[in-house]
């Protein structure tokens, strides 16, 4: 399975969107995140410790994610790229069967996850979010996925977090 979803993650006072697409294959079992530097490795390990803490039914598959990052903004560090820890997720959990939906090639999300299952959302004003789905060539337009709190602008669709993460056991701030 390949699949790709685009995550946004703030970076001096503007959003930056970002691919990030994956794949799985029979191989030897694993999870690689690359694009990402050391900050890969610290995430691969967050996701591997959540889906066992939920005691998920992950395939044995190898399962490769890439980030589509510049080094300008891997360099700045990690508490701006932490918001694409959602994104990655999503799509490590899509690919690994463990969420209700099989097509992400049109969604965007961001978010902070704790090694506690909390789920913390960038707050994106409602104007950025206009642009975000203006800029890209999406046909039929951009699904966002957030908490369903967040007010969503009429020309994006809404994926509503709670709702795609349903009984997984983790919780939104």
């Amino acid at each position: 399975m390949e699949t790709r979803i685009q995550g946004v993650f703030p970076y001096n006072d503007r959003y930056q969107v970002v691919d990030i697409f994956g794949y799985s294959t029979k191989g030897l079992p694993g999870i690689e995140i690359l694009g990402m530097g050391k900050l890969g490795r610290g995430i691969k390990e967050k996701f591997i410790f959540l889906s066992r803490s939920l005691r998920l039914s992950i395939p044995h598959r190898r399962y490769v994610i890439c980030v589509e990052l510049d080094e300008k903004f891997n360099s700045k560090g990690e508490s701006d790229i932490q918001y694409l820890e959602l994104p990655l997720l999503i799509l490590f959990w899509t690919m690994a069967e463990q969420l209700p939906i099989r097509k992400l090639d049109d969604c965007f999300c961001s978010g902070k996850i704790s090694v506690n299952g909390k789920v913390s959302d960038l707050a994106i004003k409602k104007e950025v979010l206009v642009r975000i789905g203006e800029s890209t060539k999406v046909m039929g337009g951009l699904k966002y996925i957030t908490p369903s709190r967040v007010d969503v602008p009429d020309s994006l669709s809404h994926l509503p977090l709670e709702g795609l993460l349903g009984g997984l056991g983790l919780r939104l701030s």
